[in-house]
Formats: C-alpha cells, sequence, structure tokens
C-alpha cells in the first residue's frame, strides 16, 4: 500500500490535469455508516465544500451511490447543480443528464425486470423480519436485504435461503456490501457508469474516485495510470491508496480544492496580457 505522502503527491499531479472528473461514494465515503440510513445526513460544510470543488473550472464532481436517487437527495441536501447518480448507476438526476445527454441513460426498466423484482418481493418478503435484525429495502430497482443488525447465525441463514430461493429466477444479479446484500433485475455496475462519466466529459479528463464498498470495486477497477483510486478502510481492492474513514476523505477533498484552485489561479496569472 503506498504511503500517505505518494497520495498526495498523486493527487497534486491529477489537480493539474486539464480535465478533473470526482466521484464519490455516499454512505462510508463522506459519511460515516449508521445503523439507520435516514440518519446519514451529509454535514453543512461537507455540502458547501463539495459545492465549491465542483465549481471550479474544468472540474466535475458527482455522487454515485447504491442509494435511491430520491433518497440520496433526501441525505445530502446538495444544490441541484451537483452531479447525482443513484441506484449504482441506473438513476440520474437533472444536472447528470444536463453533462451528459439524456441518450447515454441506462436502458429504463423492461416489463419483464420489473415482473421479475417483484417475484423477488415475494420470495424475499418471509425474511423481513426487523425483531431478527433484517430489513429490506425497495429500491426503484432493486431490493436492498441489510443484516447490520443480525447475529452470525442469523446472516448465514439468510444468504443461505436468499441463494437457494433466487436460483430459479433468470436474470437475478446479486451485489455484495457492508452488511447488505442487494437483489436486483439489473447489472448494478458503478463501473459502466464511470466509463460514461469519462467519455461523455471528454478531452481525456483525470479521475479521481473513492469508494468505501465493494460496489466501488468495479468503477476503481476502470482507472487509468494517471487516475487517483481510493478505497476507504483497510479492505483488499484494486485502489493504489487507503485511507481509513470519511473524516480523511474531507481532508482530501480540501487538498484537492486547494490544489485544484491553485492550479487555475496559476493559470489566469499566466494568461494575462503584458503592458
Amino acid at each position: 500500500m503506498e504511503s500517505r505522502h505518494q497520495l498526495n503527491q498523486k493527487l497534486k499531479t491529477a489537480c493539474m490535469a486539464e480535465n478533473l472528473i470526482i466521484c464519490l461514494d455516499y454512505d462510508g465515503t463522506l459519511v460515516e455508516i449508521v445503523e439507520e440510513p435516514s440518519r446519514a445526513i451529509l454535514p453543512t460544510a461537507t455540502a458547501q465544500l463539495l459545492q465549491q470543488i465542483d465549481s471550479l473550472p474544468k472540474t466535475s464532481l458527482t455522487i454515485i451511490s447504491g442509494r435511491g436517487l430520491i433518497d440520496l437527495r433526501r441525505v445530502s441536501k446538495l444544490a441541484e447543480t451537483i452531479q447525482l447518480i443513484g441506484s449504482h448507476g441506473l438513476e440520474w438526476n437533472e444536472a447528470t443528464l444536463q453533462h451528459l445527454g439524456s441518450d447515454a441513460l441506462p436502458e429504463p426498466a423492461s416489463t419483464a425486470a420489473t415482473t421479475n423484482l417483484e417475484l423477488i418481493a415475494n420470495v424475499l418478503g418471509p425474511v423481513d423480519t426487523p425483531a431478527s435484525g433484517i430489513e429490506l429495502e425497495h429500491k426503484p430497482h432493486s431490493i436492498a436485504i441489510h443484516y447490520r443488525k443480525a447475529d452470525a447465525q442469523t446472516r448465514h441463514n439468510l444468504l443461505s435461503h436468499v441463494k437457494q430461493s433466487l436460483e430459479s429466477l433468470k436474470g437475478v444479479h446479486l451485489l455484495h456490501g457492508h452488511c447488505v446484500l442487494e437483489v436486483s433485475c439489473h447489472e448494478l455496475n458503478k463501473g459502466t457508469c464511470l466509463r460514461t462519466l469519462r467519455t461523455r466529459t471528454g478531452a481525456n479528463p483525470t479521475v479521481v474516485y473513492i469508494g468505501d464498498d465493494e460496489s466501488d470495486e468495479r468503477a476503481l477497477a476502470t482507472l487509468h495510470s494517471t487516475d487517483v483510486g481510493i478505497r476507504v478502510g483497510h479492505y483488499p481492492s484494486v485502489a493504489q491508496f487507503h485511507v481509513s474513514d470519511p473524516g480523511e476523505v474531507i481532508e482530501l477533498l480540501w487538498m484537492i480544492h486547494h490544489f485544484r484552485n491553485s492550479k487555475n489561479q496559476r493559470v489566469d496569472f499566466t494568461t494575462q496580457p503584458g503592458p
């Protein structure tokens, strides 16, 4: 694992790029993971910092979360100018649509996919027992099974039951996260989402991607040598760098703001006409 000094230097170099994309996960990256997801509200100071970074020239900031878009809007309370992408890349807010173009939006759910999601809901219904620490969250394109509050044996039984119960359904995708299993009829893939962001931004942008979960690994795996990939928490990862928690992520964002702002100030100075 590379050192913090090397991370700082790589970030500084990335911030000198002509075009910069910054992608961030939400839970576990910008805010701590909490037992009640509805309480993971983005602090006002963090929201203001994100908006300041996004307003810098040739700098694009996007939140890519597993949360549904409506829920992500509610907890983040970010301005509508910030690009928000929910459901692991399947839901885009208006700012994202304007930036990328509506023709790049993933295909809408088919009737078959919607029917399958209803079948999945019926299969999973019996496991929704809060008394055992298991809760279901119904999202627009998936169902998330939260088992953070469950004991080890209950977790084992749950995962075995889900696997066996869904074997007969075709086109079902499972995505594991921190004490959550997401079941969908769509492939939930932040990597595909990041490729679209990079392609549509054009001009060979440099990417800084920060995430804490297994769902972020597919995005991190798409990064180029000039990009910066950071995994929050000390888990096995394709990311070159690790930080411990959201507090360190905020420190990095302040550094990005400083480096990027300094870069733009130098450009402004050097392009001023002479006397």
